[in-house]
């Protein structure tokens, strides 16, 4: 019995060490209101196995092309990007406030052509080692994510979507509990 109250311990204390290793959203507000038809798009950052996070953005049919998009990171030293999957981006940063949405500490501008970066765009955020959870990339707020195409600029909120190792310790748990009932109405 010892050694099962071990492992539940064990158990409880991994699970409070969780963390959100993804975050989308989709982009429904355009030019400072609230998009009540459509979206302009979706963005998602994921936590790679390195310490990196996988940065996508896309557009949706309608939305125009990707000009330039920002994001709220911590600290004002803009991060990291590489790894540009469409097109070379001609600056990467931040973006200025445009329509109350705050200003963007990291991100990035296209090409002056006419597509800029086309419909989608992904790259990589971030150092090995640099990230533990999307949300050291990302600071969640109030229109966290920004995207400018044709018809104008776009925001975003940032949604967590659970690791699914966090699972793990829950799925443990109900299993101990499960044996220690089983024992109980053996004896």
């Amino acid at each position: 019995m010892r050694h099962l109250s071990v492992a539940v311990l064990v158990c409880i204390l991994a699970a409070g060490a969780c963390f959100a290793d993804e975050t989308s959203d989709v982009f429904n507000l355009l030019d400072g209101g609230l998009m009540t038809s459509g979206t302009g798009g979706e963005i998602f950052f994921t936590l790679n196995a390195n310490g990196t996070v996988n940065a996508g953005l896309y557009t949706f049919a309608g939305s125009g092309d990707i000009l330039a998009f920002g994001f709220d990171s911590p600290g004002s030293t803009p991060l990291a990007e590489s790894n540009f999957q469409s097109v070379t981006p001609i600056s990467e940063g931040g973006l200025p406030d445009m329509y109350g949405y705050g200003a963007a500490g990291s991100g990035f501008a296209c090409p002056s052509t006419p597509t800029g970066c086309g419909t989608g765009e992904t790259w990589t955020i971030g150092t090995p080692g640099e990230f533990t959870s999307v949300f050291q990339a990302v600071t969640p707020g109030n229109s966290s994510f920004v995207m400018e195409t044709q018809f104008g600029w776009w925001a975003a909120d940032p949604d967590p979507l659970p690791e699914p190792s966090s699972v793990l310790p829950v799925g443990v748990i109900l299993g101990l509990a499960a044996l220690v009932l089983r024992r109980k109405r053996t004896a």
